[in-house]
């Protein structure tokens, strides 16, 4: 047997996720679950539980609980010519792409705050695989998203200094500790003087990460399946069909066969959120519903 770890989540996710947690639990096991501390903020509740269930139990439970809407641990920290910034722009664009896409996503800042788990993330950004996993688990992420981006001074050419950043970035499934997607970025800089230099290398270097995080992630998470409804005689659904199709992370787009209305099975790399909002978004089509798939 063995006890669940510490699960932090946003207030609302804590809500939404408590009924489905208490069912889940009371499927698996005759042992009630023991709270060990519980504290609430105005945005963040953090509640530790110990729950008696096997190792399996425990993987497959939050499995259940968390996949339904993606999470993910970003730390990316920044140094200048090997001197740690303040400031996160890489991270900060890669946090901005993925939240842009649906995730629900936790930073270095958030991440660090939790005493039992700044430690960890320190280790993980290190490269230690391990410590990944059990911010995985701790978090309920599905993906831990760890790395390092660097400016260095390249050269001073007759006072127009260039820099070099690079950023080493990997993606880690938490449930499995498989690296899922890794790659090295880098850009350039220049400008009158390093400080400026250094700052356009890295503003750069985020823009270049953001994009290549988000399209290493949903380019190798397994498809998913809902069902898009629509209604109304105006609707024209070949045109619905076109336009789902052409999104971003949409693999292929089918007819419901005996549905009222217009329903569409959508299966997609894409989370159902981002797809209903770049339907809400477009003001062309009357959309009803985005859920499960019939």
């Amino acid at each position: 047997m063995t006890a669940a770890r510490s699960v932090m989540a946003d207030t609302p996710t804590a809500r939404a996720d408590a009924e489905a947690f208490a069912a889940a639990v009371a499927q698996r096991t005759s042992v009630p679950s023991r709270i060990v501390s519980e504290s609430r903020g105005a945005t963040a509740s953090t509640v530790e539980a110990e729950v008696a269930v096997s190792a399996a139990q425990l993987t497959e439970l939050l499995r259940r609980v968390s996949c339904s809407s993606y999470r993910a641990v970003v730390a990316l920290p920044e140094t200048i010519d090997g001197r740690p910034r303040d400031v996160r722009t890489v991270e900060t664009a890669a946090v901005a792409a993925l939240v842009e896409r649906h995730l629900r996503v936790f930073d270095w800042e958030f991440a660090s705050r939790q005493s039992r788990s700044a430690a960890l993330v320190r280790l993980a950004v290190g490269g230690d695989r391990a410590a990944a996993l059990q911010i995985g688990t701790r978090f309920v992420a599905n993906l831990v998203v760890m790395g390092r981006a660097d400016a260095r001074f390249s050269q001073d050419n007759e006072g127009i200094v260039s820099y070099r950043a690079t950023a080493n970035v990997r993606v880690i499934q938490s449930d499995t500790g498989q690296v899922l997607w890794a790659d090295e970025i880098t850009e350039k800089g220049f400008g009158r003087d390093r400080a400026q230099a250094a700052r356009e290398a890295l503003d750069a270097l985020a823009v270049a990460t953001a994009s290549r995080v988000v399209a290493g992630i949903l380019g190798r998470l397994a498809p998913q399946r809902f069902t898009v409804m629509a209604e109304g005689s105006q609707v024209d659904a070949d045109g619905l069909a076109a336009y789902l199709t052409s999104l971003p992370g949409v693999v292929s787009v089918e007819p419901v066969e005996g549905a009222t209305g217009v329903h569409l099975t959508v299966t997609s790399r894409d989370k159902a959120g981002a797809v209903a909002s770049a339907l809400a978004g477009s003001g062309r089509y009357d959309v009803i519903g985005v859920g499960a798939p019939r």
